[in-house]
């Protein structure tokens, strides 16, 4: 397995992307970067090339991507268009592949949260649209995930379950499941339900859901059991952290240090 770090909790000031973090990242001994790719949309082409070319001098992958749509690009309720959508994807695409990604993670709560007073059954068919438009832009080298976000932050899609349903319906040939621990624990989900998935789980979120911050040894998280049940259904894809940090530096080492001793 890999180890990743999400930039988008620990990104400062008006740098959204976490661009100044990259050498932390790197110094950390992550093995790729995951930036919110709604972010990386706001950069104009000349920001996005000099965001390619830190990339390459540090010699640090993008492996993955999370944040899909901004808000701004609504996926469900009277707003959504789905030709924005596939505009939005078009160009979105384009960078991911350039950044070298292989897997995005559709959550976007803010695109795809359920207005009030909309049929949430309607909103539901749209959701499936959207997977259905997203696996036309998917091939064998990028696929995308689905993720449940909890009730804190979405009301469609709370739980893992929830998303292995949807997942299921679909049958979608280049969209699989992700699995958030610090969603699962807000929703009351047992860690044991990570296999849930089964060969269907191609990327995982971690954190100590605590407070959602970087994790540290005696932390009070089994990290070690979170591996072996991943290791039980054969997964060997990318477990990125997401979450928050007050001295970064120092946090993303520990957490490195912490998780590849779980991992062994």
């Amino acid at each position: 397995m890999l180890l990743g770090c999400c930039t988008n909790l620990v990104a400062q000031g008006d740098d959204k992307v976490g661009i100044g973090r990259f050498e932390a990242v790197k110094a950390a001994g992550f093995d790729y970067v995951e930036l919110p790719i709604a972010n990386v949309m706001d950069l104009d082409d000349e920001e996005f090339d000099v965001l390619c070319g830190k990339l390459e001098e540090l010699d640090l992958k993008c492996l993955r991507c999370c944040n899909l749509f901004p808000a701004s690009v609504r996926v469900t309720g009277e707003e959504a268009d789905y030709d924005k959508v596939r505009a939005y994807l078009d160009k979105a695409v384009a960078r991911m592949r350039r950044l070298g990604a292989e897997v995005v993670v559709f959550g976007s709560s803010g695109a795809r949260n359920v207005a009030e007073g909309y049929p949430f059954d309607m909103a539901m068919l749209q959701i499936l649209k959207t997977i259905y438009i997203l696996d036309e832009y998917g091939d064998d080298n990028l696929h995308f995930v689905i993720e449940h976000i909890c009730n804190l932050e979405g009301n469609i899609i709370n739980k893992l379950e929830d998303g292995c349903r949807v997942h299921e319906v679909c049958r979608t040939k280049h969209i699989d499941v992700l699995a958030d621990t610090y969603h699962m624990y807000v929703e009351g989900e047992p860690i044991e339900k990570i296999t849930m998935p089964g060969r269907d789980l191609k990327h995982v979120h971690t954190a100590n859901p605590v407070g959602r911050i970087y994790p540290k040894p005696d932390d009070g998280v089994d990290y070690k059991k979170m591996f072996n049940l991943l290791k039980s259904i054969g997964y060997d894809g990318g477990v990125s952290v997401e979450g928050y940090s007050d001295n970064f530096e120092e946090d993303a080492k520990i957490a490195v240090e912490t998780l590849r001793k779980a991992m062994a």
